[in-house]
């Protein structure tokens, strides 16, 4: 008899998730991977009964102890690997169309866990495809015909798409069922979620006589057909996993935080369907539900496209992104793991719902990334929450990177790809776009009051945005912030910015004491007053998707 370590884990992650548009596909490859943990439990303990502890799991992922003959050992090994390639349907998923890599190592502790994730990752590595190459605009695609391609017969897709679909359609509520440990009947929500993007946000026909939204008229046109990608990603959790590997080689640190992260994603996830089913019991609009017109059945305009690890993703309508942001960040608020904060870095695309939902992730994920550079105020902790936000009126993103894209846009004309200073001025810019997580409420509120009766004009904030680009740069490289009395300089261009506000304030009356204090909005994260340029930009940008559905004075119902 001897101690052993058996570990698995998904190859090839994203090109198999994310390598279709469509909704139900992407939820089957995920969620087939979210339950793969499942799977294997349940292979073990058919094996070794309750002979088998748990180290940790994950999003796909999982490590797990247990003492065995070297031959029964080798049996449990070819019993796991059998079942990850054979569909489960019904159950865990499609697995016989997914890549995973797997390791037995004979021994204990930290030395067989490191082990045993060298070995996956060398097979991982190993059966790795070569990426096709991106297309992009001007290109011509690679093998394009117009002739009949081999199907099979009846369907016009592949088997692996064809299952993926199935599973993913299958699982729409009962993915929350099982993460809530509620059972996974069928019906233990009242509403269903829906197969596709485009329906996230359709609105019209469809609804007509069904609530207020049914007339795309309540709501400003800049959100019509736009979903909102909200991509989010633990901060340094990864070296959290490290230090409490190193701290106790028998891995029971490991444990333990992996048992107080799967509590916290339930605490959120529950939160997540608390906030929808609020919203469905009161009947306040079809702004977060639609009725299906094929089945009449209630559906949420909501989809948990990526759950289980430290990174999360989730679509929504535009309409509902900033409300969505400001319930994530008050619940992760106060997460703590072994008594230091968990921290999140978010980034929130909104872009047209025929986007091809792997670009917004993209792009969502480069923010989240960015965000990560930012110095921290507790370096010896998590760091803390923040978000960036950027808003899309093309169907077509930035082909570029998003350094290049902001150079492009904040800096027209001063930055040239050799410019020494353009590092320095990115990270800056990277500064002056982060929003404290915290922070989320009080910038809504903000923007919601300028929306009022005595508030500033949509108007005068264009007339501001215009004289803000005509200097070509938002947050100039040289800028000046303060004096030597530490009190904040006026930058020309911000002059002439303060004019035109005192201007507007001069006519406007007593009745609107509005100071330019009143357009600067809650940025950056480092406390010190934000380039004024960007804070007319970010204000513009934002303006139309701030409670939204409330300004419409929507009060319909989906049911």
């Amino acid at each position: 008899m001897g101690n052993w370590v058996l570990r698995f884990e998904a190859g090839d992650f994203d090109n198999t998730v994310f390598d279709v548009q469509q909704l139900s596909a992407i939820r089957g490859a995920s969620l087939t991977f979210l339950n793969s943990s499942d799977l294997v439990e349940k292979i073990m303990t058919d094996r070794l009964g309750n002979a088998f502890k748990k180290i940790y799991s994950g999003a796909s992922q999982g490590v797990y102890s247990f003492t065995a003959s070297e031959d029964d050992a080798r049996k449990v090994l070819r019993a796991v690997d059998t079942a990850l390639a054979r569909p489960d349907p019904g159950e865990t998923g499609c697995h016989q169309h997914m890549s995973y890599a797997t390791a037995l190592v004979a021994g204990t502790g930290r030395e067989a866990l490191l082990r045993s994730e060298a070995i996956c990752a060398a097979k991982t590595r190993q059966d790795s495809r070569p990426p096709l190459p991106r297309f992009e605009p001007g290109q011509v695609k690679p093998g394009e015909r117009r002739d009949p391609r081999p199907a099979m017969a009846g369907k016009a897709v592949s088997a692996a798409i064809a299952d993926r679909l199935a599973y993913g359609r299958e699982q729409r509520q009962t993915f929350y069922a099982r993460r809530l440990a509620t059972g996974t009947t069928r019906g233990a929500l009242p509403f269903d979620f829906t197969d596709d993007f485009e329906e996230i946000t359709a609105l019209g026909d469809k609804l007509d006589g069904t609530g207020a939204l049914s007339d795309r008229g309540d709501l400003p046109v800049s959100l019509h057909n736009k979903m909102a990608v909200f991509f989010t990603d633990g901060n340094r959790l990864g070296k959290h996993r490290e230090a409490a590997i190193a701290a106790d080689p028998t891995l029971g640190r490991l444990k333990e935080f992996s048992a107080d992260l799967l509590k916290l994603q339930r605490g959120l996830l529950s939160d997540i369907v608390d906030w929808l089913a609020a919203r469905y019991k009161d009947g306040t609009s079809n702004a977060w539900f639609y009725v299906d017109e094929h089945d009449g059945v209630t559906r949420a305009r909501f989809e948990t496209l990526l759950w289980g690890g430290d990174e999360m993703i989730f679509v929504m309508p535009s309409w509902l992104a900033l409300e969505f942001a400001e319930l994530f960040f008050e619940t992760v608020e106060s997460w703590h793991i072994g008594g230091n904060p968990v921290s999140f870095s978010a980034g929130l695309v909104i872009c047209d719902r025929k986007t091809p939902i792997r670009q917004a992730k993209a792009l969502a994920g480069a923010m989240v990334d960015s965000l990560k550079t930012l110095p921290s105020p507790e370096p010896a902790k998590f760091g803390r929450n923040t978000m960036q936000i950027e808003i899309f009126e093309s169907l077509t993103l930035p082909s570029g990177n998003l350094d290049d894209y902001r150079a492009a846009l904040y800096a027209r004309g001063h930055l040239s790809d050799h410019d020494q200073s353009k590092p320095k001025w990115l990270a800056e810019t990277n500064l002056q776009l982060a929003i404290e997580g915290s922070d989320i409420g009080g910038l809504i509120d903000r923007i919601a009051g300028l929306q009022g009766e005595n508030g500033f004009p949509r108007s005068q904030l264009y007339k501001l945005l215009e004289v803000a680009s005509l200097d070509g740069t938002a947050y100039r490289r040289n800028a000046t912030e303060f004096g030597a009395d530490g009190k904040r300089v006026m930058r020309e261009d911000q002059s002439r910015l303060q004019k035109i506000f005192s201007d507007y304030s001069r006519r406007a009356g007593a009745e609107k004491a509005l100071t330019i204090n009143d357009i600067t909005i809650l940025r950056p994260c480092d406390g010190k007053p934000a380039a004024l340029a960007l804070d007319i930009a970010m204000l513009a940008m934002l303006w139309d998707y701030v409670r939204p559905i409330a300004a419409s004075g929507n009060g319909g119902s989906a049911q």
